[in-house]
């Protein structure tokens, strides 16, 4: 007698099992899914890019409905002068128009509704617990104080905070250097503690907390504080104050000074944090995702550090506007308003120019000299000025025209520009716009320095408008050939800005049918592009009679020796490395060959 069949079982993948039993199909699946980082934010990238298509069909439409209101008045302008039956043809093509745009404006509204809610889902997915930063701070804050002799508690309530993993990856560092200063600089051993009438474990304290649509992060410590009257001495020794203006300074804007780049209240180098604090570095890694820092101190009570955040790097809202021929932009929410002021307005305050509002004066700032434009120098009878905040830090900046608030997502420099301070981005606008997304923290501390306006008399300038016109007779054209978008975008308006005619071309196939149709006078090139890489288009340029001594400068991510000898040896005049970019480099090279 035959047996009975046995249960045949078979796993398929981690996670899922089929399971067939007396022939009956069981199939169970897990509720969590696997999914590779790089495609995750690949996905977040298309999302943002949709949901701005979708905006960038509506600002299609305002445009649209501009026409039609232009188109109506025509009409009723020709109906006297038009037959009966032409008339009302028009009129009937009319409300056919009318009937069509109202039905397209419906549905852009729910694309963008859909749009809106595919990009809030994939936003939601990049999140990460904000408590994974701290996994490995208890082992690093044990050893460190260990070594020193202290003792100390390492205490965080960051709960179910969450936070985009770029905004994860940006706070770690900084925030374990400053968990690091606290134990190192901060906190006293034991014995003297105790002398201070203070518990003989010191206490680093961690908490973190929704504000709206950005997070706060805390870090407290109970150790000595900082000396405002220390702060002040070493500003004096390193030459960043007088002893006049360091006196004015309050306790609170001398403990700020910390921050500058280079100060320090150590002479000597260790292994912890090196030669003093580098709280420079802190703030700028801050502000390179849109976020700031806050310092309060008491000497003997202990210090606290609030790190100001957005939750995720996407950009909802900037303000565009211009300086000189460029277009920037700035987070919306960083901007208070537009003032107009009048030059007989402006007082002086220590030296600086100040704007009032209100019942306070603001300083003024100019941050031409900063973004490398042409310095202005005298204001004129009446301009516009932003007025910014970060944190409880006000300025005026003054701009030459406001283009308007747009909806945007912004973009990192990734390796291009990745050393640039004064830039935390791009911003892709519904206008189809890309424009520089200014890092406000840098550049308030740059150009507070240069508010210092003539009020009496303009100064002698070449303004970019003279420039423009000394070359008006011989202006050059340089082809960028470059297949990223964002890189082509903010070469051709820097090189723009000097008065260059500029061809673009996205790839060397391409490039090379420019040069078939136009006069150049010089090629800038990526080697990593698709269809013909920038070395081949190099090989095909020396190899044409019409173009063969035609300057040709590399700009690429290649920085290896070997790869910049290849180009050479191909017939490269020129090799920039994006990581090592500068904009004076640019144009110092550019201008070289030119």
């Amino acid at each position: 007698m035959a047996s009975s069949p046995q249960p045949t079982r078979a796993r398929i993948g981690a996670g899922n099992e089929r399971e067939l039993e007396s022939g009956a199909l069981r199939i169970q699946t897990t509720t969590n899914l696997r999914v590779d980082v790089e495609k995750l934010e690949r996905l977040g990238e298309l999302a943002g890019e949709a949901l701005l298509m979708s905006r960038r069909v509506g600002y299609r439409l305002g445009e649209l409905h501009g026409i039609r209101q232009d188109l109506r008045a025509m009409l009723s302008q020709l109906e006297g002068q038009l037959p009966k039956s032409h008339t009302m043809a028009l009129r009937n093509l009319n409300h056919r128009l009318d009937a069509c745009e109202t039905a397209l404006r419906e549905e852009s509204y729910q694309v963008n509704v859909r749009a809106s809610q595919i990009d809030d889902q994939t936003r939601y997915m990049r999140h990460v617990p904000l408590a994974q930063v701290l996994s490995h701070y208890p082992r690093a804050v044990r050893d460190l104080a260990q070594s020193q002799g202290k003792r100390v508690r390492l205490v965080d309530t960051f709960g179910h905070v969450e936070v985009d993993r770029a905004i994860l990856s940006a706070l770690s560092e900084p925030l374990l250097h400053l968990v690091r200063n606290a134990v190192d600089h901060g906190l006293e051993p034991p014995a003297e503690r105790q002398a201070a009438g203070k518990e003989p474990e010191a206490e680093i304290e961690l908490s973190a907390e929704y504000v709206g649509d950005s997070i706060r992060v805390v870090l407290s410590d109970d150790g000595r504080g900082i000396d405002p009257q220390i702060i002040r001495k070493k500003a004096i020794e390193r030459g960043m104050h007088t002893a006049e203006s360091a006196a004015r300074l309050s306790d609170q804007e001398a403990i700020a000074l910390i921050f500058e780049n280079g100060f320090s209240t150590r002479d000597s180098v260790n292994d912890v944090s090196g030669r003093g604090i580098g709280m420079d570095v802190v703030r700028r890694q801050i502000s390179r995702v849109g976020g700031f820092i806050e310092i309060e101190s008491e000497v003997g009570r202990g210090t606290t550090f609030t790190l100001h955040l957005p939750v995720t790097t996407a950009v909802n809202s900037v303000l565009v506007f211009t300086l000189g021929e460029r277009q920037f932009a700035l987070t919306a929410k960083d901007v208070e308003r537009v003032i107009d002021v009048s030059r007989d307005d402006l007082r002086r305050v220590h030296g600086a120019v100040c704007v009032p509002v209100g019942e306070r004066l603001i300083p003024l700032l100019d941050w031409t000299s900063p973004l490398g434009l042409a310095e202005r120098g005298h204001p004129p009878e009446r301009f516009s000025v932003l007025l910014v905040r970060k944190g409880a830090r006000r300025v005026t900046v003054w701009i030459d025209r406001v283009l308007g608030e747009r909806e945007a997502i912004s973009r990192p420099l990734g390796d291009f520009l990745a050393g640039v301070r004064l830039c935390r981005g791009v911003a892709l606008t519904d206008s189809g716009d890309v424009v520089p997304l200014l890092n406000v923290v840098d550049l308030m501390e740059r150009s507070e320095h240069d508010s210092r306006f003539d009020l009496e008399q303009p100064r002698r300038q070449r303004s970019f408008t003279a420039v423009q016109g000394t070359r008006a007779l011989d202006i050059r054209t340089i082809l960028v050939v470059e297949d990223s978008e964002v890189t082509r975008t903010l070469v051709t308006s820097i090189l723009r800005g000097e008065g260059y005619r500029v061809l673009e071309a996205d790839d060397g196939h391409y490039g090379l049918e420019m040069l078939g149709r136009h006069r150049v006078d010089l090629v800038l090139t990526d080697i990593q592009m698709p269809t013909m890489d920038g070395l081949q288009l190099l090989q095909r340029i020396r190899a044409s009679e019409d173009h063969a001594r035609l300057p040709v400068v590399i700009l690429t991510t290649l920085g290896e020796p070997a790869d910049k000898e290849r180009a050479m040896r191909l017939g490269a005049n020129g090799y920039l490395v994006k990581l090592d970019f500068q904009e004076k480099t640019l144009l110092e090279t550019v201008r070289r060959f030119l």
